[in-house]
């Protein structure tokens, strides 16, 4: 069954999943065809490769079909298990945590990574993030703005 209640954000993607984001953290996948579902469960101990035990407020997919998950303590992308770390990051970052999957945090120029993401929207190449601390912003998926 589902993770929990407490469902805060949905998206539902290209491929036919459903992503729910929970307001205790963590991410459930459903799969309406297959029946399957897999978890992506907060860590608070590796917040760099691990979802904070807090609330996902946002979910956005890009045209390339990552995933992109908004929380009260960053941003992050789901990586498959095994990625390579992401520039000027160390290896052993990324870490599986359900169905080949994983999770890394995601960077943004003048932005504190840590910093609450309650808001996310693409909009072609434009990544639009809106914080609690530093309303709306748009970032470049073509560039490097995403490290």
């Amino acid at each position: 069954g589902l993770s929990g209640l407490d469902v805060l954000s949905v998206l539902a993607a290209r491929d036919g999943r459903v992503w729910l984001g929970y307001l205790d953290g963590g991410v459930d996948l459903v799969d309406p065809v297959a029946g399957r579902i897999a978890a992506l469960r907060p860590d608070g101990a590796t917040p760099d490769r691990a979802l904070p035990p807090d609330a996902i407020f946002a979910l956005a997919e890009t045209a390339a079909g990552t995933t992109l998950i908004g929380s009260r303590r960053g941003l992050y992308a789901v990586v498959p298990a095994g990625d390579p770390p992401a520039p000027g990051q160390a290896p052993g970052q990324v870490a599986g945590q359900a169905a080949g999957m994983g999770v890394r945090l995601l960077t943004l120029p003048g932005r504190d990574p840590l910093a609450s993401v309650t808001a996310l929207a693409v909009d072609g190449t434009t990544l639009w993030v809106g914080g609690e601390e530093d309303g709306l912003k748009g970032y470049d998926l073509t560039g490097s703005d995403l490290t």
